[in-house]
């Protein structure tokens, strides 16, 4: 009881903050049907509500809100978070790795710069930090503040290979706030490979605990194949994380891109009762008030009844050859940063993407992927464009359709 009344207290104290009260009925209505299933915790005197937004209050949250203001009188949609991969270069071989067949090695600080520059400009609110392993980077303090000090924040997605206290301490001092570490099993010796191969277990381990040793906000990265998405397994890998001190795991289903793309196969891949599965999974463990760790699910936000898939419209991923994707699970490309400007790619996406889809794209496009894969990805833009245009339409997801309409209900 006491575990829901402080949920709860945390939800007021949001509600009744001047800057929240200031949006529509209808916009905050539609906040309170996404938040049912949360567990709001505190973190450094922010509320942390859920990976999609930002700490709360914050110069970042307060971005969030022009964001939703603007979708909701202009019935525009903006971009709002993006991903870039600041290197492909990494230590493991993972069964999933979108990255694979990627071309380049590491985005030069300059075009790193200007990437940041130019969405910042759109008035963006959060940027991910990824790879490849972007530890690897001895510029990625240098990238975070100068994204931090612009308002945005800033999460970094890792391995956690070369991830010690010191490491974690200068990655705090640059502004980090939150970090998320790839670990897809509770057992060393099982998972897809990569723990078999590498050891990488122990390595995110310990990630993990000298992230919070630096007070960082650490979430258990997971990525949830068939093989796994059972409740024997959620239970034991929940018990597993939440013993480590960790407060949230985020997790994925297995996507069809970049390694799976070769494989062509459709074995890993969830049947439609294994992600009504993990969607319970979820509300099962953040309405558990005996547990302190909390699951954040993308299904479960990126479902037609809430906010959809919002590849190419809100989200952009940059990968470390400089091209534009609609999502770093999306093997296609719109133009590169390095032969073209970011305003004529944009406008590219526009012709594509005017409003989220209540489909995953890469679930949609992942044939016409795979019958043009020719061993390189992502797919040239004259390909993708051309998949793009037959890739059929969706409805507008209902989170926007209500707040973006003229009813309240």
């Amino acid at each position: 009881m006491f575990a829901r009344l402080k949920n709860n207290l945390y939800l007021w104290r949001f509600f009744r903050s001047r800057a929240v009260r200031k949006l529509p009925l209808k916009i905050l209505w539609q906040f309170w049907r996404l938040m049912q299933r949360e567990k709001v915790t505190k973190f450094n005197g922010q509320i942390m509500i859920n990976y999609f937004l930002p700490p709360f209050p914050s110069s970042s949250f307060e971005r969030y809100l022009k964001n939703l203001l603007h979708i909701y009188h202009k019935k525009e949609f903006l971009p709002k978070d993006l991903i870039i991969s600041l290197t492909n270069r990494c230590p493991y071989h993972c069964g999933y790795c979108y990255n694979e067949y990627t071309k380049g090695v590491d985005l030069a600080w300059p075009e790193i710069k200007k990437v940041i520059d130019y969405f910042n400009h759109l008035g963006i609110f959060k940027i991910g930090l990824s790879g490849g392993e972007p530890l690897l980077r001895d510029d990625l303090e240098k990238i975070i503040k100068y994204i931090v000090d612009r308002g945005i924040s800033v999460t970094l997605s890792t391995t956690g290979y070369g991830l010690d206290k010191k490491r974690a301490v200068s990655l705090k001092k640059s502004g980090l706030t939150s970090i998320q570490i790839s670990l897809d099993h509770y057992q060393e010796e099982t998972g897809d490979g990569k723990e078999q191969e590498q050891k990488s277990l122990p390595i995110a381990i310990e990630g993990l605990k000298a992230s919070i040793e630096a007070g960082l906000y650490a979430s258990a990265s997971l990525t949830v194949t068939n093989q796994t998405a059972k409740d024997d397994f959620f239970n034991k890998y929940v018990d597993f994380v939440e013993s480590l001190g960790v407060p949230e795991i985020r997790a994925f289903e297995i996507k069809p891109t970049g390694r799976i793309v070769a494989q062509a196969g459709t074995e890993k891949f969830l049947s439609q009762e294994q992600r009504k599965k993990i969607i319970a999974w979820q509300r099962t463990v953040n309405d558990d008030p005996t547990r302190k760790i909390r699951v954040f699910m993308h299904n479960y936000y990126e479902d037609k009844n809430f906010l959809g898939c919002q590849a190419g419209v809100n989200y952009f991923y940059i990968d470390a050859d400089g091209n534009v994707r609609p999502c770093v699970f999306s093997a296609l490309s719109l133009g590169n940063i390095k032969t073209e400007g970011l305003d004529k790619i944009c406008l590219r996406f526009k012709k594509y993407f005017s409003y989220p889809r209540t489909t995953c794209l890469a679930f949609d496009s992942h044939q016409a992927i795979i019958n043009n894969f020719n061993g390189e990805l992502p797919l040239p833009r004259e390909i993708s464009e051309t998949i793009l245009e037959n890739t059929p339409k969706t409805g507008l997801p209902n989170f926007y359709k209500k707040i973006m309409d003229n009813t309240f209900f």
